[in-house]
């Protein structure tokens, strides 16, 4: 027999929780070049719907193929209110911190990189035999 209480708040949550992810703005984050390498690879962030306006984020974090927590940099304060347009991979830009220390990146593995604050923004990528970064 169906409860229609628990399903009616079970679809009131994923309503709500489709409603809010879908008024987040997008963050798009891409290679800095073409030929960004582990030594110390560089990416873009850019609002997705105003090119004009720098994203805004409060962290910052790199996962390996098997989604676990490679790097991690958070602002410091803890606010949406701030965000970098390129950022090099292991360095924390100006107003965040170092969670997790950045390991060497290694050839022949995938990662994401995931911006989230205000908006959101992933880029899966994998780096070559040759050590070279390329988006998935």
């Amino acid at each position: 027999m169906i409860d229609f209480k628990v399903l009616s708040r079970v679809c009131f949550c994923l309503c709500l929780c489709f409603g809010l992810s879908a008024c987040q703005p997008e963050i798009v984050i891409r290679l800095a070049s073409s030929g960004e390498t582990i030594d110390a690879p560089r990416f873009t962030l850019r609002h997705a719907k105003d090119s004009s306006k720098a994203p805004t984020y409060s962290n910052l974090k790199l996962y390996d193929g098997n989604d676990n927590l490679l790097w991690h940099v958070r602002t410091e304060p803890l606010s949406n209110d701030f965000g970098v347009e390129e950022i090099t991979y292991g360095v924390a830009p100006d107003h965040f911190v170092t969670v997790l220390a950045a390991p060497a990146l290694e050839a022949n593995q995938a990662y994401a990189l995931v911006a989230q604050g205000k908006g959101l923004g992933t880029l899966r990528f994998r780096v070559n035999s040759a050590g070279v970064l390329e988006a998935d």
